[in-house]
């Protein structure tokens, strides 16, 4: 049976699997279990910080020395992740920022690589995806790289994810190398609209790293590189 988002509510606490109240969580929270179990809730939290307690795991890609899967305290940075952790550049490269979250992730600038991570807040972990992005590679190339993973994605459902993401994708490609603010405007206005109404997270998710590179970015887009 084809997977489809449902409209909600019910949630699955209420009604999931054969309409009975269903408990749904990640790989990720079952791994600390045991953890938790063995040092207690009050240890495990105060390895991180008072907005997010204990661990996370991060996925270290793209040209850096060590990558691979790491699990550290909540709010470190992503100097930390990349440079001490991950053994930093691999080509001597200085780096231009990171794809934070994977396909529905955001860009990160290297402005922002000494703030702490945390949840909902300036530089959110997301799904714990980081891919090195350095100096010299095109933030609009990553951004369409993402879009496009997620176009392709979508299950079909509803209209915004079906027809908006491809619809941004091509609208990037128009912008060239001149894009005006009124312009760049339709832009976010149209990956505003997809985010409040697509159906799941993945459409609502989907125009995330193209809203952070107009935010942080903004010239990458006006001159398409």
């Amino acid at each position: 049976r084809r997977a489809q988002p449902r409209t909600r509510p019910p949630f699955p606490v209420e009604s999931g699997l054969w309409g009975k109240p269903t408990v749904i969580n990640n790989v990720e929270t079952l791994s600390a279990i045991p953890a938790i179990l063995g040092g207690g809730a009050a240890w495990f939290a105060a390895l991180g910080t008072a907005k997010a307690p204990g661990t996370k795991v991060f996925g270290l890609s793209g040209p850096i020395r060590r990558p691979g899967v790491v699990e550290v305290r909540n709010g470190v940075t992503l100097r930390t992740l990349l440079d001490e952790i991950g053994g930093g550049s691999a080509d001597g490269r200085a780096w231009h920022g990171a794809v934070v979250g994977g396909p529905s992730g955001t860009i990160v600038p290297d402005a922002l690589f000494d703030v702490a991570m945390e949840p909902r807040e300036r530089v959110s972990p997301g799904t714990g995806g980081i891919v090195a992005v350095p100096a010299g590679e095109s933030v609009v190339e990553i951004v369409k790289t993402l879009l496009r993973f997620n176009a392709n994605e979508s299950c079909g459902k509803c209209t915004p994810c079906r027809e908006g993401t491809p619809r941004l994708l091509a609208m990037i490609d128009e912008l060239g190398g001149a894009a005006g603010e009124e312009r760049l405007s339709e832009v976010r206005g149209l990956a505003e609209a997809i985010q409040l109404a697509s159906l799941c997270g993945l459409g609502q998710a989907a125009p995330l790293a193209l809203l952070r590179g107009l935010e942080t970015f903004p010239e990458a887009f006006r001159g398409g590189g």
